[in-house]
């Protein structure tokens, strides 16, 4: 439906929600408590209202004058269905149609019934034996309003006279009618039929139609005979667009053969067929007047589409669509993962809005978006908003306006694709990304592509890197001469290679990168090409975390990789067993024999491994005794999978610190050194003199896909104030505490002392699916999602429990796989398969939340009204102004029938009372009156009272007189008598 004053749209779903449009940042969903199909929408124009009809045949009237629409009114029918409402522009009384082939009249401003009823045995010709079907359109005279255009389904059209209650002509046509159109002037109307027919009938005529065409009729000749081909049925947009300056339009939907969804634009003598992407569910055009007897001068035309909203552009050659800046193909292929950043950077977002907005498509239509009605204060949202953004990953789709898999041949091309079991290669996984650095690594089944954000467009061939992991009794290359890059084929793959006297070791991958060079536009761009490769027979190595900052740590369900993105090389790449010197005191389990071969691609820069470790917690520990469950399906053999990674970048050395699926934090320094070889720094590997933590339970991986739970490590500095806050890149400040969180416990490490701090049991009947640290309230908190559904939050550093609120049972794993954390309190999780859920736990965002929605409705001017000229309404169809009050009220048509409809008032909900005071005001002023009305009356009855008393006065004072008179006369009588 659509407001054409106020400049709206709504959308009605099939499972009861409704999506209203305005400007950006104008977008509001409700739903219906029923949860129904919503079938029909209709728009009280420049009044904020809506009317909205669900499949279980509830009517329900939407107030728009507040942020948060709530329903005022609701009429549910009993004895009949709804197939068609209308309500005519500035007009207190709705149309409804329903499936019998009745009409009733329902007044908006009391929604109740009225009297006045259309029944479809009195529209038809008495004659007529066959039932007319389903009313599938009622509209007005576009010039008098006493005339009422009913069509039915199985084809007969009836004018309706609304004074004299009966049928003036009747229009017969022997296919059926799907939908009816008005000429500008009254005088004729088109049918669409099933036939893919469209029939102009005159007013005056009902014997045949002045004009039968079939836009898509092909004839072929066979023989002497033509042949039609096949048409489907044609929907009409209404009223038909005409204009004054160019040629009317006829615009409808359907009428080729087949399955194809196409919108054809007929204007003069020219047909333009508008294919489109995926099934068209409901299509209108827009016009500068709501005016139905004014011209209609189309400039738009709006297509629903199932997965998508076109608007297409009439005003410009070729027909163009517009840029949508709402997210409507979102879920055009399915999601795989997503990132929240509530507190993105002042420079990120104007950065990305201006890359996006000059990469614009040539084929879009330069003029503005044309829904743009509402009010939206950005400054003062912006100002009391965080600044966020959301990544989201598809499948071969778009990840932040970028199609991830450009940078790959087509699917299927590389070797070994049959080891990454079914699910898409190309599909992301895991989003990670640098804030400050505007790096965004993505990584999939076995590959992780770096970007990097750039203000111009480049055209150069994206690097490739292969990650092989170094296998005991594997030597590395301890000297830098003998250093050597991985071998490389054009499209990034490694040949098998034989040692001498040995086997030969296939290296296999699953992708084989574009070798000829990739134009890239501004914005993040392609910056270099990670690939796992494994050897032939193994199953293929799952990554299970990313972690950016100066270089990229890579971690797998067999090892670590470190990338060094700007150098192109890689630093490290070993398996989790090398992370452990002999003599620490981690459990792990035996690793299976491997072929003792040296492998000259897998370069460890000066990977001397020296270590000291002690136990902080005794070796009779559970964790000794048993391991939790494996969190991948190759923990059979001999891999421990590398959970989380996070980097310290204090001053002093810098270190990196790599949880495990056994529950064991490691501590790794950050070195760098110049080769003599090389004109470049590298960083390298080492294990200083430091202790390794451990904590109860198994480290879980950051996704689903594994069966374990999940890690996060993130340190905490002193802020500015004092205030722990999480570390932002190069702040110079030393590390605080460490926060390690696995399936059961959460633990709090001292830096400098490398104690344990604090410690809290976070669950005993559930388990961790994930934690994140968030700020709330300018202070960290440590936010978890369990696999039960309860969201719980403790304080830092001390683990204090917060909060813990069963929110939902993670029983669908999209909504599990999805859920993160931001800053803020806030979160959000793919609740279904076409919708995102964003909620909050912040009381402070619960109240800044009014001020950061927009506006639906908008005081607005209506447009003049058209002012038909003198010969107009002398030799055309006089437009007469009615009464309906007089034809439609109780006075003239009764009381419905109580068993039809009965209504149902709104509540109006909490919004509704404190962002509107309509209804209260009401209330109020009903009552105000009431009570003149009873001080009025209580005055009155003291007037009677005080006449009363008056009149009582004036009785017992006449009285009194009676008396004194008539004693006088017994007296006197005594007084003869007794002389």
């Amino acid at each position: 439906a659509l407001d054409p004053v106020q400049r709206l749209l709504a959308i009605g779903t099939r499972l009861g929600a409704l999506r209203i449009f305005g400007r950006p940042g104008v977008d509001c969903h409700c739903h219906h408590e029923a949860g129904c199909e919503v079938t029909h929408l209709q728009f009280l124009v420049n009044e904020g209202a809506l009317v909205s009809a669900c499949a279980d045949d509830m009517l329900h009237m939407w107030n728009l004058r507040q942020k948060r629409p709530a329903i005022l009114h609701a009429l549910k029918f009993n004895k009949e269905r709804v197939s068609y409402i209308h309500l005519p522009f500035q007009s207190r009384w709705l149309y409804l149609g329903t499936r019998k082939g009745n009409i009733h009249v329902v007044n908006i401003e009391t929604f109740l019934l009225s009297g006045y009823v259309i029944m479809w045995n009195r529209a038809i010709e008495i004659s007529t034996k066959v039932h007319p079907g389903a009313v599938v359109h009622i509209s007005e005279n576009p010039t008098d309003e006493s005339k009422l255009l009913i069509g039915y389904e199985r084809g007969p059209v009836i004018l309706w006279d609304l004074k004299s209650k009966k049928a003036d002509i009747r229009y017969y046509y022997e296919e059926n009618t799907f939908s009816v159109a008005w000429q500008q002037d009254g005088k004729q109307f088109l049918c669409s039929h099933a036939d893919g027919s469209l029939t102009t009938w005159s007013v005056k005529n009902s014997a045949r139609p002045t004009l039968v065409t079939t836009p898509h009729k092909k004839e072929m000749k066979d023989g002497k005979k033509l042949q039609h081909s096949l048409c489907s049925t044609i929907n009409l947009s209404s009223p038909l667009p005409t204009c004054i300056s160019r040629d009317p339009f006829t615009i409808f939907w359907g009428g080729v053969g087949g399955t194809a969804a196409c919108v054809s634009v007929i204007r003069g003598r020219s047909l333009v067929v508008l294919e489109m992407e995926s099934p068209i569910v409901d299509f209108l055009t827009l016009c500068e007047t709501p005016y139905p007897a004014d011209f209609q001068d189309p400039y738009a035309i709006v297509v629903l589409l199932e997965r998508d909203l076109v608007i297409v552009d009439l005003t410009e050659n070729g027909y163009p669509v517009f840029e949508n800046p709402y997210p409507m193909d979102l879920h055009e292929s399915p999601v795989t993962c997503c990132s929240y950043a509530g507190d993105c950077p002042d420079h990120v977002i104007p950065a990305l809005y201006a890359a996006g907005s000059r990469a614009r498509k040539h084929h879009h239509s330069t003029q503005d978006w044309p829904i743009s009605g509402g009010s939206w204060d950005i400054g003062t949202s912006l100002f009391l908003a965080i600044p966020e953004m959301f990544l989201r990953g598809f499948t071969m789709q778009m990840l932040c306006k970028l199609k991830s898999w450009k940078l790959f041949e087509p699917a299927g091309s590389g070797r070994g694709a049959d080891q990454v079991g079914d699910e898409d290669p190309f599909a992301v996984q895991l989003v990670s990304w640098s804030r400050e650095g505007r790096v965004l690594c993505v990584a999939g089944a076995t590959h992780v592509l770096a970007y990097c954000f750039r203000k111009q467009e480049m055209t150069s061939e994206v690097p490739v890197l292969e990650v092989r992991f170094l296998e005991e009794g594997e030597p590395c290359n301890e000297s830098p001469e003998n250093e050597s890059a991985p071998p490389m084929t054009p499209h990034g793959l490694s040949e098998g290679q034989a040692s001498e006297g040995g086997p030969q070791l296939r290296i296999t991958v699953v992708s084989r990168v574009r070798v000829d060079p990739l134009r890239q536009g501004l914005g993040f761009q392609g910056e270099l090409v990670v690939l796992l490769a494994w050897a032939e027979g193994e199953p293929a190595p799952q990554i299970t975390c990313v972690e950016v900052s100066v270089t990229i740590a890579i971690g797998t369900c067999g090892g670590l990789a470190v990338v060094d993105v700007q150098q192109k090389a890689v630093v490290m790449a070993v398996t989790s067993a090398d992370l452990y010197c002999p003599l620490d005191a981690c459990p792990r389990q035996p690793r299976s024999p491997r072929r003792s071969k040296p492998s000259p691609g897998s370069k460890v820069l000066n990977s001397t491994f020296d270590c000291v470790s002690y136990q902080l917690r005794s070796r009779d520990s559970p964790m000794s005794q048993s391991r939790s469950s494996s969190v991948c399906s190759i923990d059979k053999e001999s891999h421990e999978a590398v959970t989380a990674v996070a980097f310290s970048e204090g001053p002093g050395a810098p270190s990196m610190w790599v949880g495990t699926s056994s529950g064991c934090v490691v501590t790794l320094a950050l070195s760098s050194f110049r080769s003599s070889h090389q004109t470049f720094e590298l960083c390298s590997i080492c294990v200083p003199f430091v202790p390794i933590v451990l904590i109860l339970g198994s480290i879980p991986a950051p996704t689903l896909q594994l069966k374990g739970p999940i890690l996060r490590l993130i340190f905490l500095e002193p802020g500015p104030t004092g205030v722990l806050t999480k570390p932002s890149t190069h702040s110079g400040t030393a590390a605080r505490f460490l926060v390690a969180c696995s399936e059961k416990q959460a633990q709090v490490v001292t830096l400098s002392t490398m104690a344990i701090a604090f410690k809290h049991n976070v669950t005993e009947t559930s388990f961790v699916l994930h934690a994140d640290i968030v700020m709330v309230a300018g202070s960290p908190c440590l936010a978890v999602f369990c696999a039960n559904g309860h969201i719980m939050a403790f304080s830092l550093p001390s683990l204090r429990p917060l909060l813990d609120v069963s929110f939902f049972p993670a029983a669908d794993l999209g909504a599990a796989r999805t859920f993160c954390f931001a800053d803020g309190g806030q979160a959000l999780y793919l609740c279904s398969p076409t919708e995102i859920q964003r909620i909050t736990c912040s009381q402070q965002m619960v109240e800044r939340l009014q001020d950061l929605l927009g506006e639906l409705f908008v005081p607005v001017q209506p447009p003049e009204a058209p002012v038909r000229g003198f010969f107009k309404g002398l030799f055309g169809v006089n437009s007469t102004s009615l009464d309906k009050e007089e034809i439609f009220g109780e006075a003239a048509c009764g009381k419905p029938a109580r068993s039809l409809a009965h209504h149902i008032p709104g509540t109006g909900g909490v919004e509704g009372v404190r962002c509107s005071a309509g209804s209260t005001a009401a209330e109020v002023a009903r009552a105000r009156m009431a009570l003149d009305e009873r001080g009025q009356r209580l005055g009155e009855t003291e007037e009677r009272s005080a006449a009363m008393m008056a009149s009582a006065e004036n009785f017992a004072k006449h009285a009194h007189e009676v008396v004194f008179h008539t004693s006088n006369y017994t007296f006197h009588f005594i007084d003869l008598f007794k002389g």
